[in-house]
C-alpha cells in the first residue's frame, strides 16, 4: 500500500486545535444531557422538558461542536496508523496472546563443539530451576528452528530451551467454587521472559535470547530484511541497522541480532592467472595439492601379513594454520626446480561465512530484535522505519523490507480498509433503496464516525493495541451503530407525515425513542461485556472485539442522541434551499413565470 510522504501534519495541527476548542461545548453539552436524564430516572420521563431544555441550550451549534472530535479522531488515526504515532496509539498485527511457551536460544562460538554447547544448556537450566511459574522445560541441542516464519539454524554451537509455564489464571478461576487441578500462575508470560532474563544473566561463552511464543510463531518481534546483489553492501547495511537498535534510541527494544554471524578463521588461497601462465599451472593442480594436504592421499599401501592398510599423507595439522608454512609446500616441479604455493598465489587468513541466505537468488541479510512488555511491534516498527530514512542508512542498491508481524500488518491492512469501506457503502445502498430516499441514510450514516472516534479512544483507555480484530469490530460496528439513528430518523419523519413541525417531530423522537435505544445499547454493551473482561482462560486475544465494539456503541449512542437531530434539521434545510432554486430553473425551462406555476 502506498502511503504519503506526510499525511497532513498541517492538516493535524489545525484539527488538533479545533478539537481543543471544541472540547468545552461538548463536555458541556453532554454534562447537561446526561444529568437531565439522570434526574428525571429516564423511566419517570413523562414530558419533554429535558430533551428540549438540551436541545434549547445547544441548538443547532452543538452539531459543528461534534465535527471537531470526529475529524480529529479520524485524522488522529490516520496518521498514527501510517506513522506508528508514540504512546497514545499502540499498533500492532495480532493482539498479545498467552500461550504459556517461552523460548530461550543459546548460542557458542562458532568453533564450540556440541559438549560445551550442552554445558552451557546446564548451567541455563539450573538457573531457571526453582521459578514459580515454570511446569518444565526441554531443549534441543544443535538446532534452534521455531518452523513457520521463524528462521532457525542447525549448528552444534546453538541450543533452545523451552519453557512451559502454568495455565494463567482467569476472572473465573478466582471464583470461590472453582476448582483446580494444578497450579495456576497470575503473572503475564511477557513478564515472566523479562525475570527469566535477568535469572538467567550472563552465561561464559554464551549468548543468551529469551522471547515469548506468540502462538502464531512470526519469529522475533522485529524483523527486517535486507537484499543487494553484493552481499557485502547488504551485510554493512544491516550492521548500521542492528547498531542502531542497540544504541537505545528506540525505546523497548532488547536483544538485536544478525543473521550472519562471523565463522571459523580460514585460510584463503587466491590463485594468480598471470603467474600460473608463465610457470604452466593450472588451477587444478593447485586445488590437487591443497586438497592433499587438508584431506589427505591414500594412494601409498603398508601390506604386512598379508594384510594391506591404507597410508593416508597429509600436512601436520598445526602447520596447516600457518599461513608461511603453506606458502612453502611445493605444487609442482618444471625442469627439476619445485614452484611452491606462494610463487603462484596469495595467501591471506579471513573469517568464514556460516551461512549464505538467498531469496529470489539475491543475497539476503536479516536484522531480529524482541520487544519488552508493553511495547507493540507496529509502533516500535514504524519508528525503525522513521529512524532509517531520517539516517539514510539504506543505499540504493539495497533492498529493505520488514517481515514478519510487520509484513502482514502491510499486506493485510488494505484488505481491511476496503472491508470497511465497501461496509458504509453498502449500508447507505440499502438504506437508500428502503426509504427511497438519498438524504436520510446520510443522516443516519453519520453515527459511523462517531463510533469510530468511540472505539479508538476505548482502546487508548484501555491501553489495547488496534490491531487486525480491533479492525473486525470497527466493521460489525458499521451495521451496529446505525440502529439508533433509524430509529430516530424513522419515527420524525412520521411524525411530520402526520403533521408535526420539524422542530417538534425531533424533540417528540428523542423524547420517544430514548427509552429503545438505551434499552437496546445496554444489552448489547452488559452481552459483550465478558468478551472484554477476558474472564475465560485463553480469551485475551478475544478482548480486544469487545473493547473495541463497546467503546464505539457507548460513544456514538450519547453522541446520536444529539448529532443526528442537528444533522437532520441542516440537511433537511438546505434540501429545501436547493430546491427553492431548483424549481425558478424548472419554469424558466417550461416557458412559465414562476407566478404562474406557483
Amino acid at each position: 500500500m502506498l502511503v504519503p510522504e506526510d499525511p497532513g501534519k498541517h492538516w493535524m495541527e489545525a484539527v488538533q486545535r479545533g478539537m481543543g476548542l471544541a472540547q468545552p461545548t461538548i463536555i458541556l453539552g453532554l454534562l447537561i444531557f446526561i444529568g437531565n436524564l439522570i434526574r428525571n430516572k429516564v423511566r419517570k420521563v413523562k414530558g419533554e422538558e429535558p430533551y428540549r431544555g438540551t436541545w434549547g441550550i445547544l441548538g443547532k451549534t452543538l452539531a459543528f461542536a461534534a465535527i471537531f472530535p470526529i475529524a480529529a479522531g479520524a485524522g488522529y488515526g490516520y496518521r498514527y496508523y501510517y506513522k506508528g504515532g508514540d504512546d497514545v496509539f499502540k499498533f500492532a498485527f495480532l493482539p498479545p496472546s498467552d500461550v504459556g511457551r517461552i523460548n530461550i536460544d543459546i548460542e557458542m562460538a562458532t568453533d564450540a563443539s556440541l559438549e560445551r554447547t550442552s554445558e552451557a544448556v546446564r548451567q541455563v537450566e539450573q538457573r531457571l530451576m526453582g521459578h514459580p511459574d515454570i511446569h518444565y522445560v526441554y531443549t534441543t541441542l544443535g538446532s534452534t528452528a521455531s518452523g513457520g516464519f521463524g528462521a532457525g539454524s542447525q549448528a552444534p554451537n546453538v541450543a533452545r530451551t523451552q519453557v512451559v509455564l502454568w495455565e494463567k489464571s482467569a476472572l473465573l478461576d478466582k471464583l470461590p467454587w472453582a476448582k483446580h487441578y494444578e497450579p495456576l500462575r497470575d503473572t503475564p508470560d511477557t513478564t515472566v521472559a523479562a525475570q527469566l532474563l535477568e535469572r538467567i544473566g550472563q552465561v561464559p561463552g554464551a549468548t543468551v535470547k529469551v522471547a515469548v511464543s506468540s502462538g502464531f510463531d512470526f519469529g522475533a518481534a522485529i524483523q527486517l530484511s535486507f537484499q543487494s546483489d553484493e552481499r557485502e553492501e547488504a551485510l554493512s547495511t544491516a550492521i548500521k541497522v542492528r547498531d542502531l537498535l542497540a544504541s537505545g534510541q528506540i525505546k523497548g527494544v532488547v536483544q538485536p541480532d544478525i543473521s550472519s554471524k562471523p565463522g571459523k578463521p580460514e585460510l584463503r588461497v587466491i590463485p594468480d592467472p598471470a603467474r600460473q601462465g608463465l610457470e604452466g599451472i593450472s588451477t587444478q593442480q593447485l586445488g590437487g595439492a591443497l586438497r592433499t594436504l587438508y584431506e589427505g592421499n591414500e594412494d601409498v599401501k603398508f601390506r604386512e601379513n598379508g594384510l594391506e592398510y591404507d597410508v593416508r599423507v597429509m600436512m601436520d595439522q598445526v602447520e596447516r594454520s600457518d599461513p608461511s608454512l603453506l606458502g612453502q609446500v611445493p605444487v609442482t616441479f618444471v625442469r627439476g626446480n619445485p614452484i611452491f604455493v606462494s610463487e603462484i598465489s596469495e595467501i591471506e587468513v579471513g573469517e568464514s561465512v556460516t551461512k549464505i541466505d538467498r531469496v529470489d537468488r539475491k543475497p539476503e541479510v536479516r536484522v531480529t530484535a524482541n520487544l519488552l512488555p508493553g511495547y507493540a511491534a507496529g509502533s516500535v516498527q514504524a519508528e525503525i522505519d522513521r529512524l532509517i530514512k531520517e539516517g539514510n542508512l539504506v543505499p540504493e542498491n539495497v533492498t529493505y523490507k520488514p517481515l514478519g508481524q510487520a509484513d502482514a500488518q502491510q499486506r493485510e491492512t488494505g484488505y481491511l480498509f476496503g472491508a470497511i469501506f465497501f461496509g458504509v457503502i453498502l449500508v447507505y445502498f440499502v438504506l437508500a433503496a428502503l426509504y427511497n430516499n438519498l438524504l436520510y441514510p446520510f443522516v443516519i450514516q453519520l453515527a459511523q464516525p462517531q463510533a469510530m472516534v468511540g472505539a479508538l479512544l476505548a482502546l487508548m483507555l484501555t491501553n489495547t493495541t488496534l490491531n487486525i480484530i480491533a479492525m473486525i469490530g470497527i466493521v460489525a460496528m458499521i451495521g451496529l451503530v446505525g440502529k439508533n439513528a433509524i430509529l430516530l430518523v424513522d419515527y420524525t419523519n412520521t411524525l411530520r407525515d402526520r403533521g408535526l413541525p420539524r422542530y417538534d417531530a425531533l424533540v417528540e423522537s428523542g423524547r420517544t425513542r430514548l427509552r429503545p435505544i438505551m434499552m437496546t445499547t445496554i444489552a448489547l454493551l452488559v452481552g459483550l461485556m465478558p468478551v472484554a473482561l477476558a474472564i475465560g482462560r485463553g480469551s485475551e486475544f478475544r478482548e480486544t472485539i469487545g473493547i473495541t465494539i463497546i467503546g464505539g456503541t457507548l460513544l456514538s449512542t450519547f453522541l446520536t442522541l444529539l448529532v443526528i437531530p442537528c444533522s437532520y434539521s441542516i440537511f433537511d434545510d438546505l434540501y429545501k434551499v436547493f430546491g427553492r432554486m431548483r424549481k425558478p430553473a424548472e419554469a424558466v425551462e417550461s416557458g412559465t413565470s414562476p407566478t404562474e406555476t406557483s
